[in-house]
């Protein structure tokens, strides 16, 4: 797989109320009419591609895979929400149970491993990470990585910094309270 954008080239791009997000994309090995990226998951089913409680980070990720004329034409979505996109997500034989390895990044650009999680029969990788724990409380980002392509999907870490009476609470009770949200 041949890198085409590098993530960190790419530019970092907002969306919704904090997330903010770059990614890379890859020509496709098996087509090369084919490009490669990842994007946020929310589905036809309005499921929240990204819910942050101020401890636990829950974001859903797919591959897609787009014609170079598309691309060039209007670029990868930046979150598959309707059934319109839903035929750019790579749900078939030879990605499914490839894995999208997530990494925690600190501001010197140095990575660890926090997880992974296979692509599905729906093409959608699901993580949970505890962002204040280990090498996540320290972290300025998460690098979703698909092993197989080298793919990346990088997001910076919400931190709730401007919104202070929720800053000092207990993460635990804000988890399990109304304090939870979705940052799109």
């Amino acid at each position: 797989y041949e890198v085409i954008t590098p993530a960190d080239e790419g530019g970092w791009v907002k969306l919704g109320y904090k997330l903010t997000f770059r990614r890379s994309t890859v020509l496709d090995a098996n087509d090369q009419r084919m490009q490669l990226s990842m994007s946020l998951w929310g589905g036809p089913s309005g499921d929240e591609p990204l819910r942050f409680d101020g401890q636990r980070l829950d974001m859903s990720v797919c591959l897609l895979s787009m014609e170079e004329d598309e691309v060039g034409a209007g670029g990868f979505p930046r979150m598959i929400r309707d059934e319109d996109d839903e035929h750019l997500v790579c749900n078939e034989n030879r990605f499914i149970s490839t894995s999208i390895v997530a990494m925690a990044k600190n501001d010197n650009s140095s990575k660890v491993q926090v997880g992974v999680a296979e692509i599905d029969e729906d093409g959608v990788a699901k993580f949970s990470l505890d962002v204040t724990v280990g090498a996540c409380r320290r972290a300025q980002s998460i690098v979703f990585c698909h092993d197989e392509t080298g793919t990346v999907f990088e997001v910076k870490i919400p931190r709730d910094s401007g919104h202070e009476e929720e800053s000092d609470s207990n993460p635990h009770e804000a988890r399990y309270s109304n304090k939870a949200r979705s940052y799109l």
